[in-house]
């Protein structure tokens, strides 16, 4: 705990060739859902406007100058409950706005210092410069679209399944980008009230009692930095906050979203959790034998799309397939559904087995640099993934038999049955496809 708060200071001790790597985490959790698609853009606006001691060329130059960088990021998870097998999931999800810093252990008493000033101090005033960051992030987003039409269909897609997917998608997916679009207009209308929101919205997240931090250093340098993070976490202030109340949103069972696009990305799945259908721990074997074989000969050979992926979380129960470029819609459909008939009748190989094993274990336990094994870790505690539970996992995948694919799908068929189905594309691939689509205009 860092001194005078109840604000948690995570440690993490590796060979960092003398870098300091710090990661503060500013809690959503009392931002009402109408603020959260302005988090991004408050994370620019921090970084990229200044404070009300120093000019933005000014704090620019500065952090340059003695650190590796300084950014935001936007972490949101469902968390994990240890209980049961594969444990269950906790109301509320993490959901943390990361400021996150590196410098040489001798220059980080001067990088806390600007971290300092822009929590304390921030300038949402320049209008001009904070229409410019809202001008970009909606550029940035509208060239991102179709290139990510299939992360955009799957976390809309998963939207409907869990508050912290709900979060996250409405600051980064459809919903966000709708949002930001209409946050420029008001850019022209009542820049003064974007202000106002800004730092209301600041003002929710700064809590002494709810801010995390993080270090990843050398043992030296961790025991002069400890005590300088603590003064900092304690300079802001405390206050008790109601969380803010969430609601899943509204959304077709199955939605097609309109973009400029000459081809299409699919998405379908469902949560198992809520189906009472999970898979087993080994399910990401099966996804790993999935996307090698029966996806890339369905979809991408035959059906001629650029890829297709399936994806399961242990943590939030939600499973997908997606495709992406896909010249497809229905039959792409079909073929994520005849993935439950396929496992139901395959004889499954033995070195295909295996190879899907080796393949599972080396994702789980790739090589990171310390920067990565620090906040990897830091994550993981987030998200209440312990050794214990990742060991079991482990021991899961090495373990794997046929009746995991079985069990994965049986959890595909309730999925298909119950799921839902996204689409992006063009209006005439989507008016055609036959799959009675309700259909959103996002560009």
């Amino acid at each position: 705990k860092a001194a005078g708060t109840s604000a948690p200071l995570y440690v993490h001790e590796l060979p960092t060739n003398g870098i300091a790597y710090l990661d503060l985490g500013l809690d959503l959790s009392a931002v009402p859902d109408d603020l959260l698609p302005l988090v991004p853009i408050l994370g620019r606006a921090l970084m990229e406007m200044g404070t009300t001691q120093t000019s933005f060329v000014d704090l620019t130059r500065r952090i340059a100058m003695v650190t590796g960088g300084i950014w935001p990021q936007v972490f949101v998870s469902s968390v994990r409950q240890p209980t049961g097998e594969g444990g269950g999931v906790a109301a509320d999800p993490c959901a943390r706005l990361l400021l996150r810093a590196k410098a040489t252990a001798e220059n980080t008493p001067e990088m806390l210092d600007i971290l300092a000033e822009i929590l304390a101090a921030p300038n949402f005033g320049d209008i001009e410069r904070l229409t410019k960051i809202v001008l970009e992030s909606k550029a940035r987003r509208e060239q991102r679209l179709i290139p990510a039409g299939h992360t955009l269909a799957s976390a809309r897609l998963k939207a409907r399944y869990g508050v912290a997917q709900a979060m996250s998608e409405s600051m980064h997916g459809v919903t966000g980008f709708l949002a930001l679009r209409e946050l420029a207009a008001r850019m022209e209308t009542d820049p003064q009230g974007v202000v106002r929101d800004l730092t209301r919205l600041l003002g929710l997240m700064l809590n002494r009692d709810t801010l995390i931090t993080s270090i990843t250093a050398e043992g030296t340098a961790i025991a002069d930095i400890a005590p300088r993070l603590e003064r900092l976490a304690a300079s802001l202030p405390a206050k008790a906050q109601a969380k803010a109340p969430r609601n899943l949103p509204s959304l077709p069972q199955r939605e097609g979203l309109l973009l400029p696009a000459q081809v299409n990305y699919v998405a379908t799945g469902a949560n198992t959790r809520a189906l009472n259908s999970m898979p087993s721990l080994a399910a990401g074997v099966v996804c790993k034998f999935l996307r090698a074989g029966y996806l890339w000969e369905r979809v991408r050979v035959q059906g001629g799309a650029y890829g297709a992926g399936v994806a399961y979380s242990h943590v939030s129960g939600n499973l997908s397939f997606s495709s992406y470029r896909d010249p497809n819609t229905a039959r792409t459909v079909e073929a994520f559904q005849a993935v439950a008939p396929y496992l139901a009748s395959l004889d499954l190989d033995t070195a295909e087995l295996h190879k899907s094993i080796i393949g599972t274990i080396g994702d789980m336990d790739h090589y990171m640099l310390p920067d990565a094994k620090g906040f990897t870790a830091l994550a993981r505690k987030l998200v209440g993934e312990t050794d214990e539970y990742r060991q079991s996992v482990r021991e899961a995948v090495l373990g794997a038999t046929p009746q995991d694919f079985r069990d994965f799908g049986l959890a595909v068929e309730a999925a298909a049955k119950n799921g839902a189905i996204v689409i992006v594309g063009g209006r005439e691939a989507l008016e055609k496809s036959g799959l009675d689509l309700t259909l959103t205009k996002v560009l």
